[in-house]
């Protein structure tokens, strides 16, 4: 018995944001003694995730269109895509910044902070550093949820 390819899209979308999602809270994890292996693995880990994840959704999306609609799908896929990175990085910012961890790292760049200093400011940049990546693993953690729950391929 095999799978229709839409379950088959549905768990390659979801296992691909799933992984992705381990890499944010993998890269989370990161602190000043990290090396730059310990960084680059992480981001390869989140890239696997993603490219598993982006091409059966966009199958998804754009098969759900009537044929001669598809252009159109295509555009509102590109424009969402954008609007969504736009927002994540927005969001991933403010969160951030909001910690004071925009403000920390300013600090420990001008290399005018004394050693008592430097020692706070890096508790507070790395703790930014990781609530910002949770938040983003969890709101990855929502769309493996939404992924799977997606209904079923129409394509015509």
């Amino acid at each position: 018995m095999s799978l229709p390819d839409h379950a088959i899209d549905g768990l390659l979308a979801s296992g691909g944001l799933a992984i992705a999602c381990l890499g944010l809270i993998f890269i989370s994890q990161l602190n000043e003694h990290s090396s730059i292996f310990d960084i680059v693995w992480r981001l390869i880990l989140i890239g696997i995730g993603q490219s598993l994840f982006q091409s059966p959704n966009n199958s998804a999306l754009l098969g759900s269109a009537p044929r001669d609609l598809q252009g159109s799908a295509s555009g509102f896929l590109a424009t969402g895509r954008v609007f969504g990175q736009s927002l994540s990085i927005a969001l991933a910012g403010a969160i951030f910044a909001g910690l004071g961890g925009a403000a920390a790292g300013a600090m420990l760049a001008s290399g005018h902070a004394s050693p008592d200093q430097t020692l706070a400011l890096q508790q507070t940049f790395v703790s930014s550093f990781r609530v910002t990546f949770l938040v983003c693993a969890g709101i990855a953690a929502i769309g493996v949820f939404t992924s799977l729950i997606r209904g079923k391929d129409t394509r015509r």
